[in-house]
């Protein structure tokens, strides 16, 4: 019989068939895995470090430069000086030990103090030569044990108070020999400025301008 037609021979051709798609199939598959990358054997599965971030370096303090007072005749200008006084008005003295001191009516200690400590200071007295019309003004740096002794002494002598943060004003008038007096301590953080004139907003006037040049002269100090 024809092997084509022999039944038992079908069979085992069928099997073939089957065994040899079977064994396709495993190359194919084994040669898939081959492709496949392998794992790093003793691979390190520590996860890695957070960056450190270095803190930033703390600024510096700013550089205070030494306390510069201006000449007298910047400080206020003559033709303020005439305005506030007469035309006749002028610059009389400068850097007149004591000065500031033989200018009030009502003594106070704490001058003497304020000067003698001081490392930058200037005075300076306007008015109408050979006559008693005059007003001053002290400028110095002021240590905080004098500008607690100042407080102090002032309130002792009756002297009116306005504080507002590192800034205090202490002011008195009072009944000269030859009329009013106006005395006005101010200290603005480490600087102390007094003025003595006929009334209190002249010496308000003299201070103001005195401050603002004292600011414009020492821009790295803050008053």
């Amino acid at each position: 019989m024809d092997a084509l037609h022999n039944p038992t021979t079908q069979v085992t051709t069928a099997r073939a068939r089957a065994l040899l798609a079977s064994a396709g199939a495993f190359l194919v598959a084994l040669s898939l895995v081959g492709c496949t990358p392998a794992s790093p054997e003793g691979g390190d599965t520590t996860p890695p470090e957070p960056e450190v971030t270095s803190e930033p370096e703390p600024e510096a303090d700013p550089i205070v430069d030494p306390l510069v007072i201006p000449e007298c005749d910047a400080l206020l200008s003559i033709s303020t000086a005439r305005f506030l006084l007469t035309d006749n008005t002028e610059l009389i003295e400068e850097e007149t030990p004591g000065q500031a001191k033989n200018f009030q009516e009502v003594p106070i200690a704490a001058i003497d103090s304020i000067l003698a400590n001081a490392s930058e200071s200037r005075q300076c007295l306007w008015g109408i030569p050979n006559s008693g019309s005059f007003f001053t003004l002290a400028i110095a740096d002021i240590s905080e044990d004098d500008a607690i002794a100042l407080e102090t002494e002032t309130m002792a002598a009756s002297y009116s108070a306005v504080r507002a943060g590192d800034f205090s004003m202490f002011s008195l008038q009072v009944d000269g020999p030859v009329g009013p007096v106006g005395s006005n301590h101010f200290v603005v953080g480490d600087l102390w400025l007094y003025s003595t004139a006929y009334d209190l907003p002249t010496t308000n006037t003299v201070v103001d301008s005195a401050l603002l040049q004292i600011r414009n002269a020492n821009p790295s100090r803050d008053y």
